[in-house]
């Protein structure tokens, strides 16, 4: 049974497709004669078998319509249907549907607010919200109407928000850096000047008690000397020069 079943949903769902599609084809087909060809009423028909055919088509044009008796049941239906879903059709939304508030024939334009017909300026005018209050902050002998969310009992506007007083912060010494600062505040900078060499202790004359030596060749080994009192003692130091030309000292 449920096979059979099946295969009878999937030929009704065949027959569908058939006659959509051949009712997409005679719509074009329809569109293609009403474009190049007058009316189909109008056209001569000379012959017996357009004749026939034209009478078949008005035949299958009344198949559908409802003649008599139930012609009249079904405008009735239609009508009783009508009455009892009056008022209530439902219709979606648009977001960017405008606020319905008028004032001196002057629509509001902005942006309602979700499930609401209002903006957020003029929320206040529907009634059965919950969501929003007025402010209530009375100045001068007048009541701020602006409406603030319906969360805390003292919230208010942006315009009478209370700031918070000013505090002012002083940065505290500890007691050993405010004697440093006071002892380095009653002391007078004094300048210190750098000692910088005379030019009689740096002099580029050369000295009386130094003695210049030419450079010997004795060998691999050659000694200069510039002191006078280094060259007396190393006059006793050495004793000879050997022939391959190294110094023995004594």
């Amino acid at each position: 049974m449920i096979r059979l079943q099946s295969l009878y949903i999937d030929q009704i769902h065949r027959l569908q497709y058939v006659l959509k599609d051949r009712r997409r084809k005679y719509l074009q087909n329809l569109k293609i004669e009403r474009e190049s060809l007058c009316s189909i009423h109008d056209q001569p028909k000379p012959t017996a078998s357009e004749r026939r055919m034209y009478e078949r088509l008005k035949a299958m044009q009344k198949f559908h319509k409802r003649h008599g008796v139930e012609a009249v049941l079904h405008r009735k239906f239609i009508e009783k249907r009508l009455k009892s879903t009056e008022g209530y059709t439902i219709r979606p939304m648009s977001f960017h549907a405008k606020c319905t508030y008028t004032e001196g024939g002057v629509k509001c334009g902005e942006r309602i607010l979700p499930s609401c017909k209002f903006c957020r300026k003029h929320i206040l005018e529907d009634k059965r919200q919950i969501l929003f209050r007025p402010c209530f902050v009375e100045k001068s002998g007048v009541l701020c109407q602006e409406p603030v969310p319906n969360i805390f009992e003292d919230s208010t506007c942006v315009l009478h928000i209370e700031l918070p007083p000013m505090r002012q912060y002083e940065q505290k010494k500890f007691e050993s850096d405010s004697e440093e600062d006071d002892a380095t505040a009653s002391s007078p900078m004094v300048p210190v000047k750098e000692e910088v060499p005379s030019s009689e202790s740096i002099s580029t004359v050369p000295r009386n008690d130094i003695e210049m030596f030419s450079a010997e060749d004795v060998g691999n080994n050659v000694t200069i000397c510039h002191d006078q009192d280094v060259s007396n003692q190393l006059d006793g130091s050495f004793d000879e020069t050997q022939p391959n030309g190294q110094v023995t000292m004594t």
